[in-house]
């Protein structure tokens, strides 16, 4: 669901907002280093704002567009 007016509706029930997570969170880069082995890179990646319902336990994630590496 996309945010309006500051708030996020669960794609569940639109009749739950969802709660913005505290906190930082991110989807770091992984590489294949060789046939079952990866490198995460946590230098690369994006920095999310996570929103969840606390009814359904349903979470939505945004691209936090105020933060960058």
């Amino acid at each position: 669901m996309p945010i309006k007016e500051g708030t996020v509706k669960c794609a569940n029930d639109s009749n739950h907002v969802m709660i913005t997570a505290e906190g930082n969170y991110a989807l770091t880069t992984v590489k294949k280093v060789s046939e079952g082995n990866h490198e995460f890179k946590p230098d690369q990646g994006i920095i999310l704002k996570v929103f969840f319902c606390n009814t359904c336990g349903y979470i939505q994630t945004y691209v936090d567009s105020k933060l960058r590496y």
